[in-house]
């Protein structure tokens, strides 16, 4: 027991560098755009998606959002014994999900340039980070209060993760629905961002960890 004690510290030693962090880009966040900031921190926000989402606010906001899917797996693979407590797996998921969000990233970038549906694209976008922002925010408490007032509680932590899981997939049903609705796009177009963008991210997610 004596020999596994340090090795925990010290893991939680570099949790506690990643929070602290990850509480300081929220900061940087408020000051780069505080008006929405705070207008995404209002619980009846409803869509804001007609700027350019290729801004400051976004790009930090979304390595925030990268940093705390990361973790937030990390601690789902670590109480399932998928990988070890220690910190190169934190980086190995950090850069498998970075990779898929810059190559989706390029891509959309392409689809903007070459077809008519550029705005379109750029709502889907906005509406993806503003959803996944406050999803991370409402994430990264939850995590805090669990490693550190429930000394990492699996339930818990298996709990926070079904419940995000269902309030993203309900989101994106409905930005999906919603924007879908509102510019008519064709049905191939449909199908290619829900395979390309959707579904396949998650397949190379998957490959790039355990194959």
């Amino acid at each position: 027991m004596g020999e596994l004690e340090p090795k925990t510290i010290l893991v939680q030693d570099w949790l506690t560098i990643i929070f602290l962090f990850c509480f300081c880009l929220i900061t940087i966040l408020k000051f780069v755009n505080p008006i929405k900031f705070n207008y995404l921190m209002n619980i009846n926000y409803s869509k804001i998606y007609k700027k350019n989402p290729f801004n400051i606010f976004n790009i930090i906001s979304c390595f925030f959002i990268i940093i705390i899917f990361s973790k937030q797996l990390f601690f789902v693979f670590r109480n399932y014994k998928i990988v070890d407590n220690e910190f190169i797996y934190l980086f190995y998921i950090f850069f498998a999900i970075s990779s898929v969000v810059v190559s989706r990233t390029l891509i959309i970038v392409l689809f903007i340039k070459i077809s008519r549906y550029g705005e379109f694209l750029k709502n889907l976008i906005n509406g993806n980070l503003n959803i996944f922002f406050k999803t991370s925010i409402i994430l990264f408490f939850l995590m805090t209060f669990n490693l550190y007032a429930l000394n990492s509680n699996h339930k818990f932590n298996i709990v926070i993760s079904i419940l995000i899981f269902i309030n993203l997939f309900y989101s994106q049903f409905s930005l999906i629905w919603n924007t879908f609705k509102e510019h008519k796009p064709t049905v191939f177009l449909l199908i290619l961002y829900i395979c390309i963008l959707k579904i396949s991210p998650w397949i190379i997610i998957y490959s790039l960890l355990f194959i």
